[in-house]
């Protein structure tokens, strides 16, 4: 799977990092992603993805311009069949690493940052839900480092998209119950 970058009115950026390049499609931003499921950009404009492994390995990316994130070649999880995806991996390959990766797989799907003036605390943290985990995880990172991965909600039903409102309070769907919820900050 591949990340694309275009404008708004279908143009191609020229700063893409195939735009110049013949044979190629030039809206591509990044590409060896297996099953991307949220985008969300951080306070400070950097793009970050969660995404599906096969069996296990859900992803948590900061997306580079022009990064290969390795698969089909390599990935964080197992074959459906039980046997390892590739091992060991590629030689000679170079693969953008996740921030984060979820052992076992939560079913990843929406991620959103926090931003408002609720959950003040928790301002620039991304939020992310999982459908087959019925979680949400709050995650923090500075400097393309994880620094706090946090179950925030869990055992509600399966999570099928997490948001933050414009009043910052936290909105996730949910499935079996079909529902939406409101996450508000407690003050003390």
């Amino acid at each position: 799977g591949k990340i694309h970058r275009i404008h708004r009115d279908g143009r191609i950026p020229q700063d893409n990092p195939f735009a110049s390049t013949e044979g190629n499609l030039k809206s591509i931003w990044s590409y060896g992603h297996r099953n991307p499921q949220g985008l969300a950009f951080g306070l400070d404009g950097q793009l970050f993805d969660t995404e599906h492994g096969p069996r296990g390995g859900d992803e948590f990316n900061k997306i580079e311009r022009g990064a290969n994130y390795g698969w089909p070649l390599a990935a964080y999880s197992i074959n459906y069949n039980n046997t390892p995806l590739t091992n060991p991996w590629p030689e000679g390959k170079t693969f953008a690493q996740p921030v984060y990766r979820w052992l076992p797989s939560i079913g990843a799907c929406g991620l959103d940052v926090v931003s408002g003036k609720a959950f003040s605390g928790w301002h620039g943290d991304f939020i992310a839900g999982g459908l087959s985990g019925a979680n949400v995880d709050r995650l923090r990172v500075k400097n393309g480092v994880l620094e706090v991965q946090e179950t925030i909600l869990s055992d509600q039903g399966r999570v099928r998209d997490v948001r933050v409102g414009p009043d910052g309070n936290i909105y996730v769907v949910l499935n079996s119950p079909d529902k939406v919820i409101r996450l508000v900050e407690v003050k003390s």
